[in-house]
């Protein structure tokens, strides 16, 4: 019966997102200002090469996602349905979730509680509703976490038809996500020190895992080489371009804390006033005892925005994080931390 009825709410959540993105024109800033703008262009000169732009990042960032919403664009002859690839992402992430919790051999309560807090989630909800990258990179994630999750599972590398599969999957999943955007790979990161970790502690031979790595390598090549190559051919640099100040770029722990403070509490009080001011002060006062500046550019983006919120009662949800999931999250860590160390999970939940 639970099934039956998450089954007929996930179906009745996924059409409803479909009226409502097909039914909403884009209008966030990102999407008016490249994400459309650059498929506009390359309609213009029929052509997805570079081209002159007051934008870097209609020219320079990752061309997946907008390669998507180009064909949707040409298919319609409209801007129509473009919203409804973040949409479908959504619905893949979803089903993601519960074939992860499948996998990770999970209580079906704990599966449906973890899908419940992902679809009702108020940044997933309106990330699908965009043309934005972000829902695309969630599901990226989570399909990469389902294979990794899948091969991590074997007791030994072979080369039976599943295990080849799931590798072919893992490297197209990795391909993918790096050129829908880049900073993915970050995440990718501690996911391959996981296999290679586990494979080394089951005994696997060094050449053995080289061998599969150099696999998953030229196939992941083999999806990025035309964008990459055409990027280090106009820049000379390896790294694709993400913009500035995407990240904390410093190991300083002290701007880790005030960010991640920064960040709890622009979601969450920045829709009062009274409030945001309070733990604005407070912030304010964290960062002097800690001795740096809490406006300062090597914080992300957000930094110097919260006298901007106080004052139009507006966020952009680029700002910060979910305070719905760091809330689940803390509650979980604490309650839980026990039965979750014994399942050698907490350190890749906690990255």
């Amino acid at each position: 019966m639970t099934e039956k009825i998450f089954f007929i709410l996930f179906i009745f959540i996924i059409l409803l997102l479909l009226f409502i993105a097909i039914y909403t024109v884009p209008y966030n800033t990102d999407s008016l200002t490249y994400h459309l703008a650059r498929v506009r262009m390359w309609i213009q000169n029929q052509t997805v090469s570079y081209y002159a732009s007051w934008d870097a990042r209609q020219v320079f960032y990752p061309p997946f996602s907008e390669y998507l919403v180009l064909q949707t664009y040409l298919l319609s002859s409209s801007d129509l349905f473009v919203n409804i690839i973040s949409t479908f992402a959504y619905a893949i992430s979803c089903i993601s979730i519960y074939a992860i919790g499948k996998e990770l051999l999970l209580k079906k309560s704990s599966i449906y509680f973890s899908l419940l807090l992902f679809m009702m989630c108020p940044i997933a909800i309106s990330i699908s509703l965009t043309t934005q990258v972000e829902m695309l990179i969630v599901m990226w994630v989570l399909l990469f976490t389902y294979y990794v999750i899948r091969i991590v599972k074997k007791n030994f590398l072979d080369i039976s038809k599943e295990f080849v599969e799931n590798v072919c999957f893992l490297s197209i999943v990795m391909g993918l996500g790096y050129i829908t955007k880049s900073s993915i790979a970050l995440i990718y990161f501690p996911f391959i020190i996981w296999i290679f970790i586990t494979f080394i502690k089951k005994g696997t031979k060094i050449k053995l895992l080289l061998f599969y790595s150099f696999i998953v390598l030229i196939m992941v090549m083999f999806i990025c080489f035309p964008h990459l190559w055409r990027y280090i051919q106009y820049t000379g640099e390896l790294a694709l371009y993400s913009g500035e100040n995407a990240l904390v770029t410093t190991l300083d722990i002290r701007y880790h804390i005030v960010n991640a403070y920064k960040n709890f509490c622009t979601t969450l009080f920045n829709k009062n006033g009274f409030l945001h001011i309070f733990f604005f002060d407070i912030g304010e006062m964290l960062s002097n005892l800690l001795g740096i500046n809490y406006a300062s550019p090597i914080i992300t983006w957000g930094a110097n925005l919260d006298h901007y919120y106080i004052n139009n009662g507006i966020y952009s949800h680029d700002a910060g994080t979910s305070m719905i999931l760091m809330s689940t999250f803390i509650t979980l860590f604490i309650f839980r931390i026990k039965k979750l160390w014994s399942k050698k999970i907490i350190l890749l939940m906690a990255f």
